[in-house]
C-alpha cells in the first residue's frame, strides 16, 4: 500500500505572499526613513558645528564722517568773500543751513548758485561733495571733491572724504589710498585713522585695522564708530578684557550721548553664556 504523500502548496520561487511582499515592503520603507532621519541630524549637527558664533554684532565698516550721529557732523565749511559778493556770502549761508536740515537737493542748488560766481573757491564743492555723499550718491560726490582737490591738493578733510566716497562705490583700494593721504597732510585727523581702520577690516587686514582703530581713539576717544568697530574687534580676537575699559572711555567722552552708554550697556549681552 503505497503511502499518500501530503499536499504542500508550494509557489514558484520568486513569488511571495502578499502578507510577506507588504511586510517586506514596509521594512524598507522603515529602512529608508530612519536612513533619512540620521543623515538629516549628521547635517544638521554639522552645520551647527561649523556655524561660527555671533557673539557680537558685525563690525561696522561705514565711513565715521558720514556715519556719526547727526549733528555730530562738523559744520559745513565757512566761505569768507569780499564785500562785493555779498549775495554770494549769504546764499552760501542758505546752503550750510539747508545742509544741517537734511534739505541735500536743496542745499546742492544753493552751492552751485554760489561756485558759478566763486570758480576760485573750493569750500562750495565740498559742500556740494557732502550733500551728495549724505543723498548716497558717492560718483558724484567724488566729482566734486576731485575738483576741491585741484583747488586746495593739501587738504586733509578733502582727502578724508574722497577716500569716504570711493569706499561707498565699494573701491577700497582707492579708498585706503585718499585715506593715507589725509593722514600724510594731517596726523592728528581721527577720522581718517578711523575710516582707514574699518578699510583695512573690510579686506580682512586685521592687525592693520586695528593699528588704525587705536590710533583714532588715541586721538579722539569720543569717536563712537571707531571704539565700537575697535571693541568688536577685540571680542573677537581674544581681547575680551580691553572692551570694558575702552567703551567706559567712550561713555567718558560722551557723557550726554545715548549711544555710547547703550554701547556699554550691551556689553553684558556680548559675555559667553
Amino acid at each position: 500500500m503505497s503511502k499518500r504523500r501530503k499536499k504542500t502548496n508550494r509557489r514558484p520561487s520568486g513569488e511571495r505572499s502578499g502578507e510577506e511582499t507588504g511586510s517586506k515592503g514596509l521594512g524598507i520603507w522603515i529602512a529608508l526613513a530612519a536612513g533619512i532621519l540620521l543623515t538629516g541630524a549628521f547635517l544638521l549637527y554639522y552645520v551647527k558645528r561649523e556655524e561660527p558664533a555671533r557673539e557680537v554684532r558685525v563690525i561696522d565698516t561705514r565711513p565715521e564722517t558720514v556715519t556719526a550721529l547727526p549733528g555730530s557732523l562738523p559744520d559745513p565749511v565757512e566761505l569768507g568773500l569780499p564785500p562785493e559778493l555779498a549775495a554770494a556770502q549769504a546764499r552760501f549761508g542758505e546752503g550750510a543751513d539747508l545742509i544741517r536740515q537734511g534739505r541735500y537737493e536743496e542745499a546742492i542748488q544753493a552751492f552751485e548758485e554760489v561756485r558759478r560766481a566763486t570758480p576760485d573757491a573750493f569750500e562750495p564743492l565740498i559742500n556740494i561733495g557732502r550733500a551728495y555723499l549724505e543723498l548716497g550718491r558717492p560718483e558724484k560726490a567724488i566729482e566734486s571733491f576731485e575738483a576741491a582737490v585741484r583747488l586746495n591738493p593739501d587738504n586733509a578733510m578733502l582727502c578724508d572724504m574722497l577716500g569716504v566716497s570711493y569706499g561707498q562705490t565699494g573701491d577700497a583700494t582707492k579708498a585706503l589710498w585718499w585715506f593715507n593721504e589725509a593722514i600724510r597732510h594731517d596726523p592728528g585727523l581721527a577720522s581718517a585713522y578711523s575710516n582707514a581702520g574699518a578699510a583695512y577690516f573690510s579686506q580682512q587686514d586685521v592687525g592693520r585695522a586695528v593699528q588704525m582703530l587705536e590710533k583714532a581713539v588715541e586721538l579722539d576717544p569720543g569717536l563712537i564708530q571707531a571704539c565700537d568697530n575697535l571693541a568688536q574687534i577685540y571680542w573677537q580676537t581674544g581681547r575680551r578684557d580691553e572692551v570694558r575699559p575702552l567703551l567706559e572711555r567712550l561713555v567718558d567722552a560722551n557723557p550726554h550721548d545715548p549711544r555710547a552708554k547703550e554701547l556699554l550697556a550691551s556689553l553684558p549681552a556680548r559675555s559667553p553664556d
